[in-house]
């Protein structure tokens, strides 16, 4: 009957302009996420108690997704009915098992067939759990049919894109029903994002953190800076500009391999609605806006659009944070964000972390070249990495400084770092030197 009203109203009102902006957000919802990733609230268990943190748009708490299976009662056996099941589970820490007594129809991608077969009366439902991120967007005003978007947009993005080792992918979307807004639940009441819970957290937190990250060397950081580069190679394969890059906004899995997130600031390369415009005018105020002003390229303080160039600096500040254990860009050189633009233009750039070998620093120099069209694409950064990390000895790296593993406060070379423009507009020099075949 829902269902058949809403089609009624997008009949009569096809731009859903008449709809409350929840309904609004239903009709998206289910419009736009693919139903393979639409989850009811069944599928989801999650406490209160289990917060992890804040995201951009709200709380982030730990807790599991299910998918349901049929399993015949006292049996041990799992009937592979439900295509969307692996494998029978049983109760653990990364796992989660369901009891269904109530016949529920309203379970995501199971057909009517499927229903009939699950709410048979000689078999339970078990659920197969995944440990999973639940995002909220309580810091987001329901009411407001744009705000709802742009939560929606989020996963959309990233699910849009496709799988990628360096991603971090969604696992489902759940939108609530009228009854659950009605009941005001500090969860259930939201929008939710699934994705898959990193247990090492974010790089932030696990580079800060001495106890955890203390056996770390120089090489497994030059795999960090690879594992970045290859995401957000991936991303602008894909036309999609991060906007965010930072070590806040990358994970680890329990294999230590980064996977990039927080998708809020991210847009299409060909949108030209980035609204941020840092004209003499409204200076002023772009340093009360929620952005990130030490990962910005000198281009944006004066206008410029967010371009892939403009992603290709964050990547380069944020492979400087991960030498020096995300250390607050600038801070030690005493310099302000409404200083930082003056200090750009004068061609100033942050200082060579010690542990950090001369051929890489130099590739974060031409992160940071002044002109945005003399950087590298993240392709190329790709094929520096590799090249450094395959041959060490040909860039003057020895094993010893490999293996070196990074102190709890390691520190900056102590000389203010010039860049220095070569005659003409040339490139700086390539780190890539000749290789004997």
């Amino acid at each position: 009957l829902i269902q058949y009203c809403v089609r009624r109203m997008e009949e009569k009102d096809p731009n859903n302009e008449r709809m409350s902006p929840k309904v609004r957000g239903r009709s998206y919802f289910e419009q736009q996420v693919p139903k393979d990733r639409q989850i009811c609230r069944e599928q989801i268990q999650v406490r209160a108690e289990d917060k992890v943190g804040k995201g951009a748009f709200g709380q982030v708490y730990k807790g599991y997704m299910v998918t349901y299976a049929k399993v015949k009662k006292n049996s041990a056996v799992l009937t592979h009915k439900n295509s969307r099941t692996k494998s029978l589970i049983s109760i653990g820490s990364n796992s989660a098992k369901v009891r269904n007594t109530s016949g529920n129809s309203s379970i995501a991608g199971v057909t009517s067939e499927e229903r009939k077969m699950l709410v048979d009366e000689n078999f339970d439902f078990l659920a197969e759990g995944d440990l999973v991120a639940v995002k909220t967007a309580t810091s987001l005003d329901l009411k407001n049919f744009e705000d709802i978007q742009k939560f929606i947009d989020e996963a959309l993005t990233v699910i849009n894109v496709g799988r990628h080792p360096n991603i971090l992918n969604v696992s489902g979307v759940y939108y609530p029903t009228a009854s659950a807004f009605k009941e005001n639940d500090e969860i259930y009441s939201s929008p939710l994002i699934c994705m898959p819970f990193m247990q090492n957290g974010d790089l932030k937190s696990y580079l800060a953190s001495f106890k955890k990250s203390s056996q770390l060397t120089v090489q497994e950081l030059c795999q960090y800076c690879l594992d970045i580069s290859r995401g957000c190679a991936y991303l602008h394969g894909h036309k999609i500009l991060h906007r965010d890059i930072a070590a806040r906004n990358i994970l680890l899995d329990s294999q230590q391999k980064l996977k990039l997130c927080d998708f809020g600031l991210s847009q299409t390369a060909d949108e030209n609605n980035y609204g941020f415009i840092a004209t003499k005018e409204n200076q002023e105020n772009m340093y009360d806006e929620n952005l990130p002003i030490p990962w910005l390229a000198i281009e944006i303080f004066n206008g410029s659009p967010f371009t892939d160039h403009s992603d290709v600096w964050s990547y380069g500040i944020t492979c400087w944070e991960i030498f020096t254990r995300c250390r607050k860009p600038y801070q030690s050189l005493r310099v302000s964000s409404n200083d930082l633009p003056d200090f750009l233009a004068m061609n100033y750039r942050l200082r060579q972390p010690m542990f950090c070998p001369d051929p890489l620093y130099e590739l974060f120099l031409r992160c940071w070249h002044p002109e945005p069209s003399k950087r590298p694409n993240f392709e190329q950064i790709n094929e520096s990495l590799v090249k450094l990390n395959d041959f060490p000895d040909q860039f003057g790296i020895s094993l010893n400084d490999l293996y070196a593993q990074l102190p709890e406060n390691p520190d900056e070379r102590i000389p203010l770092t010039e860049i220095k423009i070569m005659p003409k507009g040339q490139h700086f020099m390539d780190i890539e030197r000749e290789i004997a075949a």
